[in-house]
């Protein structure tokens, strides 16, 4: 085992979230280390025998995630951040293994701490009720536990091919801003790397379904290279919602359309209708797409919205041929040509102008069988293309085959 594994289990076995109690009778002793003129929290800790950077340890509890908002593809979520070092400076009882001594973030004496923040972070609050919500746990050896509940919205960008059967994965992304890697080196804590804090991790349209923690082992910018650690959390959409309010419906409107097809010669009913279910489909259809963000690319939904509207649109369009038809033979019974009609009881003939056998107001065969048709090949056709798009999108889930993180010029990644 070489000396930076050695000395993070050393550093992870000397401090533990609930180890020993509060330490009263040194809490002043530590404070009169945080007073004295030799110690300063603007210098970094010394370093440690055989160590040629500081080691950070870093815990994440997640306590809520309030929303997951597609539409600015961001996250907002509640956590603790934790972090544990050593500062040798502020050793006060190297006999004694339990117990710590507690200062809050809000006293005139503080120790160092590391400068980590949220890399894509687009604004965070740090909780104060009724004091600050940090605190620093000093422990007698010289190590250190700094905690803090923070509130943050992350930038999360997300991929809407199979919305509204996709799912999302959100980076946090946590860097030191001003220490390099030679100085300062990050890692998630082997004990607790991300904790899950109470059950608030169910949204009304997501599901936290996993989670994945690593580092990047090369990230650079342009003032040099930092030590950077990540969490992916991955979330399944709900789509209970979208089957209720928009799949079902947009189902009906399109099978109303197909009502056209038993009114016959009705043109005017058939017209009416089909235009009135095109135009509320129109407004289900653009209900939606109002609230989720604009893409360049075809999703999931806008696929079975194209479908369903162009089979209504084709409904439309055999009324009106069925119209045409219907017109065309009224067209050819007005200009039937006259027909001689003996008069009884006279030796004269008399032309009559009226309607021939052959002419008689009916409705013509061809459109009587493209009704008919019509009535087995659009219902037919359109469950085929429901059964495929679920076999597609929900009986193949994207979460199947899994998410990779991608390496990108700022993060070569590993899995921890």
């Amino acid at each position: 085992m070489n000396y930076s594994k050695l000395s993070l289990l050393v550093l992870c076995m000397t401090i533990s979230y609930s180890s020993g109690e509060e330490l009263i009778e040194f809490h002043e002793k530590v404070m009169d280390i945080l007073r004295n003129e030799i110690y300063s929290r603007t210098i970094l800790p010394p370093l440690g025998q055989n160590e040629t950077q500081r080691k950070i340890l870093i815990n994440l509890g997640l306590r809520e995630i309030e929303t997951l908002d597609d539409r600015r593809m961001e996250l907002k979520a509640q956590f603790s951040l934790r972090q544990k070092w050593s500062d040798t400076r502020l050793q006060y009882d190297t006999s004694s293994k339990n117990g710590y001594v507690t200062i809050h973030t809000d006293s005139n004496y503080r120790p160092w701490m590391p400068d980590t923040f949220v890399h894509n972070e687009k604004e965070a609050m740090v909780h104060s009720t009724t004091r600050p919500n940090s605190f620093f746990r000093i422990y007698p050896n010289g190590s250190i536990l700094h905690s803090v509940r923070l509130s943050t919205t992350i930038s999360c960008l997300m991929d809407l091919r199979r919305f509204p059967f996709d799912e999302q994965h959100c980076e946090i992304r946590l860097a030191s801003y001003a220490y390099p890697k030679s100085t300062l080196e990050l890692n998630w804590d082997p004990m607790f790397s991300l904790e899950m804090i109470g059950s608030q991790h169910h949204m009304t349209q997501f599901k936290l379904v996993g989670q994945v923690v690593g580092r990047c082992l090369m990230s650079h910018v342009a003032t040099g290279e930092y030590s950077t650690i990540y969490v992916i959390l991955s979330f399944r959409r709900e789509i209970g919602y979208y089957i209720i309010q928009y799949f079902i419906p947009i189902g009906m409107c399109v099978a109303l359309t197909w009502i056209s097809f038993w009114l016959g010669p009705a043109i005017e009913a058939r017209l009416s209708l089909t235009v009135t279910v095109l135009l509320t489909l129109t407004t289900q259809v653009s209900g939606i797409t109002g609230t989720m963000s604009q893409v360049s690319y075809a999703t999931a939904f806008s696929t079975f919205t194209g479908i369903s509207t162009t089979f209504a649109v084709l409904s439309i369009v055999q009324s009106a041929y069925v119209f045409t038809i219907i017109r065309r033979n009224q067209f050819h019974t007005l200009v039937s040509p006259p027909r001689m009609v003996e008069i009884v009881g006279s030796n004269h003939k008399s032309v009559e102008y009226g309607e021939g056998d052959g002419s008689q107001k009916v409705t013509p065969r061809s459109a009587l069988r493209l009704d008919l048709i019509s009535k087995i090949l659009f219902p037919t056709l359109y469950i085929l293309f429901i059964i495929t798009y679920t076999i597609v999108y929900y009986a193949f889930p994207a979460s199947k085959y899994g998410y990779v993180a991608k390496d990108n010029a700022s993060c070569k990644r590993q899995v921890m």
